[in-house]
């Protein structure tokens, strides 16, 4: 059963997102999921963490050595096409 959920956000937040270019009603979802600056929405290259700085990066890489690709893959799969 899907259970929506609603948020409040910062008017100050919504505003200061507007105000860098984002629409309305994307600035008033991102606020709401905490997002304080346009920039933490930029997935370039040089804006990534670095790999190291992860937390719990190997045991996550030794899980999917275990499990096998097509788990995740099909996991993946079933949530596309659940959206």
């Amino acid at each position: 059963m899907t259970r929506l959920t609603t948020r409040s956000a910062s008017p100050q937040h919504i505003w200061q997102l507007e105000q860098q270019g984002l629409h309305p009603l994307l600035a008033r979802l991102y606020a709401a999921r905490g997002v304080q600056d346009a920039t933490d929405l930029d997935y370039a290259l040089e804006r990534l963490l670095l790999p190291v700085s992860l937390t719990h990066a190997s045991e996550a890489a030794a899980l999917l050595a275990e499990e096998g690709y097509e788990a995740v893959n099909q996991q993946g799969e079933f949530e596309i096409g659940m959206a």
